[in-house]
This record gives structure tokens, C-alpha cells and sequence, in this order.
């Protein structure tokens, strides 16, 4: 078998059809790489190849066609590079032997004739030309593949229920775990993320968080804890309600502007060793359990031990009260202790205080830990453009659009 290196087009629906037949012959290919450190660090890092083909076109009017086609499509990975929109085009590549192909976007290129091609080359119609492009500096499957989830609804493809809370008692997790072997390759991957709203309610789904975690050993077989219930805190009144995570949520009240310490969260010692360093941003369930009239909010963080402070985070003022989550910054666990294991519990503290001289009450469900390897957040800009029950938001990683 020999190899193989074509040139293909998709457009935005995902379609893939090759550039042109050319009817040719593979005769030479000077492959470029860069380091792996460097790619890893830009992704957007790109190599600049030759290869150089032997064309046998049915007629002078067909290798015009060829070389058109391959303009073409040069013009057009230039564009898609410019614009962000319109086909892309990729170079498809399959080595002598393998199993299968593989694929790197072009982003420019160009095509030569060779300097005999006017003389006995174009008299027998066997013509050499030279292609060169510039393109990504790595290589990712050509065919897509569904990868495997994992929670306490199940495992496989098709896809896994995710709440808005992880809920140990009811079994309701608000994530899904990706097994290192359902992943292959060395690089970090796109993806195509697909959320449905499975929720029969009329009010849509106005605002999503999603973090991926790569670093830390969370999800169902790490010991990363991804939330905090607030009940478990200090001080505060515990509420029974059934609409709230594990079945309560705490209720706080204080009066004037001073800064008011309301409660503390312990962090155990298999999340700090879980956590390993990384950063996560810190969401609060707040809206639905009372009055929301705290307006700003700050995290301390110690050792269990000790009074000395290690990290504080600063006032965070809230959003509007209709948010049910509310976001209270980002934090490093265990702060700056990246990697260090057999740590002692820290205290996590919370205060609160408001803007004028008045009786104040805020009521928490629990925080969530939202991992920073990768994130996104998704909000519709008004209420016509919530995700309705049973529709389906894509973020379309491999194709670059929503």
C-alpha cells in the first residue's frame, strides 16, 4: 500500500469531498513537525510542506480544472483563516500501513508546474507539479468518534443526565467522567459538546457553567469533591426543602454595612491532595431560598491549625437576583502548593456584607468547584433566547461554531 496525501474540502455542514480527481501519483512529501512543548503551548502554530505529485489528466482541459480546483481551495483556507467562516480545507494524510487517516488544516497554500511541464511532459500527459501549503502543526482523526461518559446514571455513548448539583443522597451527579482510554493521541483534543434541557418547565435554561477538568482527580473515581453543601458550614439556620441539594440549604441574617463572617467550610485533605494546585471558580446556589441582599461577598482560606491567612480572595459583588447561581470569583486548591500532597485540612471562610444600614439575609443551597482547565459559560441575552425544554445546545469544537 502506498502512501496517501490528498486534499479535501468540509463545509459547514460537515460534508467532506475531495478537492479535485487528479488522477496522480504521490511522488514526494517533505513532512514537517514542530516540538511538542511548542504546540502545546500555541496551538495555532503551523508548518509549511511541499509534496510533489505526478499528474495524468485525461486531457489539457482536465489538468486546468485540477489546478483551478486547487487554487480554489487555497483562497478559500486563506479566507476561513481571515474570516473564521466559510469550508475548511485540510490536508488528509494516510502512511504506508496504516490504519487510518489522519488530517491537518490548511490555512494557504499554492501549486507550481514543473519547469519541463510546457515541453514533453504536457505532450504526453504526464505532468509533475509541485503543491505547497501551510497547515496546523499536528494531525487529529479524520473521522469523528462519540466518546464514552461515565456517572451515577450509567456509562457509554448517547449521552448522560447532569443536574445542576452534585447530590449524594438522591444520586444526582452535575458531571460526567471521560476514561483516559476513550481519548487517544498526546494533544488536547476539540470537541463537540451537545446539551440538551431534558427539564419540562416553562422557564428555559437561561445560563450554563461548564469546566473541564484534566489535571485534578475528580469526577466518580478521584476524590476532588465538586461541591460544598452549605448546610455542613458553621453558624446560619438549616432549612428542609426538597427543591434544595441533599434536602436543605442554610439560611444567614446580619444587619448594617461591616464586613459580617457567616460561616466556614472545611476542606478536607483527599480534596487538597485531589485538587492538586489547580484553580476553579466558585458558584454559589443561591436564588429560590429567600431574599438575596448581600451585595458583595470574600473567601478566606487557612490551615485548620493555624489562624495565619493563605489566600483572600477579594469582594465579589453578586449578580442579579435572578441568577440562581451566583459567581464568587476563582480559587487555587490548596493555594499556591501546586502538586503537594498529605496536607492538612483548610478552612474555607465566607463573609458577606451589603451596601446600606439595613437588615440583610442570604440563603445558600451549596458551592460548587467549577475546574479551569477548561470553561465556558453559555447565557442566553434575553429571555427569547433560553434553551427551551427539550432543545439542544452545540458548541461545535471540530467544525468552530455554535
Amino acid at each position: 500500500m502506498a502512501h496517501t496525501l490528498t486534499l479535501v474540502r468540509i463545509n459547514e455542514a460537515g460534508t467532506e469531498t475531495s478537492i479535485a480527481a487528479m488522477g496522480a501519483t504521490l511522488v514526494s512529501y517533505d513532512l514537517r513537525s514542530r516540538a511538542l512543548a511548542e504546540v502545546l503551548d500555541d496551538m495555532n502554530l503551523t508548518v509549511k510542506e511541499t509534496a510533489e505529485y505526478t499528474v495524468t489528466p485525461a486531457s489539457v482541459a482536465a489538468l486546468k480544472v485540477i489546478t483551478q480546483a486547487i487554487e480554489a481551495a487555497f483562497l478559500d483556507a486563506q479566507s476561513r483563516e481571515r474570516n473564521g467562516t466559510g469550508d475548511r480545507i485540510f490536508i488528509k494524510w494516510q502512511p504506508s500501513g496504516a490504519a487510518a487517516a489522519y488530517r491537518s488544516e490548511v490555512i494557504a497554500g499554492s501549486i507550481y508546474l514543473d519547469e519541463d511541464a510546457l515541453d514533453w511532459q504536457w505532450a504526453q500527459l504526464k505532468i509533475d507539479v509541485t503543491v505547497s501549503w501551510e497547515r496546523r502543526a499536528w494531525w487529529e482523526a479524520s473521522a469523528e468518534s462519540e466518546v464514552s461518559l461515565t456517572n451515577s446514571f450509567g456509562s457509554g455513548t448517547g449521552g448522560l443526565a447532569v443536574y445542576n448539583h452534585d447530590d449524594s443522597d438522591a444520586g444526582e451527579d452535575s458531571f460526567v467522567d471521560i476514561a483516559a482510554a476513550s481519548v487517544v493521541g498526546v494533544l488536547p483534543a476539540a470537541c463537540r459538546l451537545e446539551i440538551k434541557n431534558a427539564w419540562n418547565d416553562a422557564v428555559g435554561v437561561r445560563t450554563i457553567y461548564a469546566g473541564h477538568n484534566v489535571h485534578s482527580l475528580s469526577g466518580s473515581s478521584g476524590n476532588m469533591s465538586k461541591q460544598l453543601e452549605a448546610e455542613n458550614g458553621t453558624g446560619g439556620t438549616a432549612v428542609a426543602s426538597a427543591a434544595a441539594s441533599a434536602g436543605y440549604y442554610k439560611s444567614w441574617t446580619w444587619s448594617g454595612v461591616a464586613s459580617e463572617y457567616i460561616t466556614r467550610l472545611t476542606l478536607t485533605n483527599n480534596m487538597l491532595n485531589a485538587a492538586r494546585g489547580r484553580h476553579f471558580r466558585i458558584l454559589a446556589r443561591t436564588s429560590g431560598y429567600g431574599s438575596e441582599t448581600a451585595d458583595k461577598f470574600q473567601f478566606q482560606m487557612h490551615v485548620a491549625t493555624y489562624d495565619a491567612i493563605l489566600w483572600q480572595s477579594p469582594w465579589v459583588r453578586g449578580q442579579a437576583s435572578e441568577y440562581e447561581l451566583q459567581v464568587l470569583g476563582t480559587v487555587q486548591i490548596p493555594p499556591g502548593l501546586t502538586g503537594y500532597t498529605g496536607l492538612e485540612p483548610h478552612f474555607l471562610d465566607l463573609y458577606v456584607k451589603g451596601d446600606d444600614n439595613v437588615a440583610h439575609q442570604i440563603d445558600i443551597d451549596y458551592l460548587a468547584f467549577i475546574p479551569l482547565d477548561g470553561y465556558r459559560t453559555y447565557r442566553a441575552v434575553s429571555s427569547v433566547n433560553e434553551l427551551e425544554y427539550n432543545t439542544t445546545l452545540v458548541d461545535d469544537g471540530l467544525d468552530v461554531r455554535f
